[in-house]
């Protein structure tokens, strides 16, 4: 042996006493300890030892003396493994470089089975020849046992996040996820749908939460997601704005230290349930004030009636010179506005008997187009039809579609200066026909528009504030829809949707 093998050999020698000193000898000798601190070996080029310290001996149940000079296979150590070192200390003798690898024991113990990790380094001669090779042996099974702790910990952790990501991608209210610094983690579908039309979710992941807030017309200090990452948490917080009506709730999310680490934020959007809402109100009073309107015209026209019959039998008796025979024409006109007010009144209720035949919107169009037409001249406006081709025959009521188009042309051109247009028009779609009639008058004030349907109200001069009112009775008796959009100075437009 070189020099330099022999200084190692007594060096290892040296600190392998001091140490066994130092803790307690009878503790470091003791087998159990061969676990604790690494065993280092060094073999020469025929494999055999020449070096073993304490827990490298003990590791194999034997004394350093008992191992030096030997062969593994004289040692009765397992070939499954030693065969494999042998393999790779050739190796390390061939090439000069250093091995490193693990293997496991059969002999199982309390806890399994033992696992070990060796690094295989040469030793150089002067020359610069592998003249030996230093094998240190550590037992790392506490190590893997704590990695497979860990691993099955992390695969649970995995599982449990995907389970609450298909959760948030399965619920309908709008679920947003962001770090601690406010940026997003994670945003479901269903927030995108809703308040977030044509931004897809990968491009929002990473964006900061104001952005968010930017939508509902907030600034990032008054967003619930602000208050969320300051501890304060919010619950069915409600917000109104010009597109949504929604309720808001926010939680901070916190680490097993009590660290805020992130929030959690749930908006729902019930903006359908409020115009449902606010619709069935609508609809409750519209029946009140018809079934009461149409009750009392019941008892107005059966007297208004004799007095119109008196009446007429008084004028065809009264002379012409008699001072009275003037004036009973213009009785019987106001009994006549009576009896049309009267007849509004029961156009009004939703008892009324209607008559529906499979009739088609274009015709029932162009069967009044011509007293549409003459009304609109009169006024100086001008009528324009785009009627579709692939309109389909419905069930109508044809006395009631002929009424409710003349209502929306006549509101139309009364909506209007000189010149106006008024434009009815047909469209298939899907499953319902729609019926569009516009005009390019002054249009209606944004806090008018959900009243207009309102029995009674009106903004005109003169007027019962009717016609509105029973155009949306006689759509709710075809299971239609009537809605209204307008723009000031631009003009209004009455979509009514028929199902078919």
């Amino acid at each position: 042996m070189s020099e330099t093998l022999l200084s190692l050999i007594a060096a290892l020698t040296v600190v392998d006493k001091n140490l066994a000193e130092i803790i307690n000898r009878d503790c470091y000798n003791q087998p159990e300890y061969s676990n604790i601190f690494e065993c280092k070996y060094i073999f020469d080029k025929n494999y055999k030892y020449l070096y073993a310290n304490i827990p490298g001996s003990y590791k194999i149940g034997l004394q350093p003396k008992d191992i030096i000079g030997k062969h593994w296979t004289e040692l009765n150590l397992p070939p499954e493994n030693m065969n494999i070192v042998e393999n790779e200390l050739k190796e390390v003798f061939c090439k000069g470089i250093s091995i490193k690898n693990e293997f496991f024991s059969d002999h199982n113990t309390a806890y399994g089975r033992q696992f070990f990790e060796y690094i295989l380094s040469p030793i150089f001669d002067e020359s610069g020849e592998v003249e030996a090779v230093l094998g240190i042996l550590k037992d790392i099974t506490e190590q893997k046992r704590n990695k497979d702790r860990y691993l099955e910990e992390y695969n649970k952790y995995l599982n449990e996040n995907l389970k609450l990501y298909q959760l948030i991608e399965l619920c309908t209210a709008g679920i947003v996820l962001l770090d601690s610094e406010g940026r997003i983690e994670k945003i479901n579908q269903a927030y995108c749908d809703k308040f977030l039309a044509g931004h897809s979710v990968q491009a929002l992941i990473g964006k900061h939460g104001s952005e968010l807030g930017k939508i509902f017309g907030l600034e990032w200090s008054d967003t619930l997601f602000y208050s969320a990452l300051k501890g304060i948490p919010v619950c069915d917080q409600y917000l109104q704005t010009d597109k949504w009506s929604v309720l808001r709730s926010g939680i901070p999310i916190k680490n097993f230290e009590g660290k805020i680490v992130g929030a959690l934020a749930i908006v729902y959007d019930i903006t359908g349930h409020e115009r449902l809402a606010w619709e069935m109100k609508k609809l409750d009073r519209l029946n009140i004030v018809a079934e009461m309107a149409a009750g009392v015209a019941h008892e107005i026209r059966n007297p208004m009636t004799v007095i119109k019959g008196y009446l007429q039998h008084y004028q065809n008796r009264c002379k012409a010179d008699c001072s009275m025979h003037s004036r009973i024409p213009i009785i019987l006109e106001e009994l006549a506005r009576v009896e049309g007010l009267v007849t509004d009144f029961l156009s009004l209720a939703n008892n009324k008997a209607t008559s529906k035949e499979c009739k088609n919107l274009n015709k029932i169009i162009k069967a009044i187009e011509p007293l549409v037409t003459s009304h609109a001249l009169e006024h100086g406006m001008a009528v324009k039809l785009v009627l579709a081709d692939d309109i389909p025959d419905m069930l109508l009521d044809e006395k009631e579609i002929r009424q409710l188009v003349i209502n929306l042309a006549r509101n139309a051109i009364e909506a209007m200066q000189k010149h106006g247009i008024v434009t009815l028009q047909t469209i298939a779609k899907n499953s319902e026909v729609l019926l569009q009639v516009a005009d390019t008058g002054v249009g209606i004030p944004a806090e008018n528009r959900e009243k207009i349907f309102n029995p009674f109200y009106t903004s005109k001069n003169s007027g019962t504030g009717l016609g509105l009112s029973i155009c949306a009775s006689i759509v709710e008796r075809h299971n239609g829809k009537i809605t209204v959009q307008s723009e000031l100075d631009v003009g209004s437009c009455f979509n009514v949707s028929f199902p078919f």
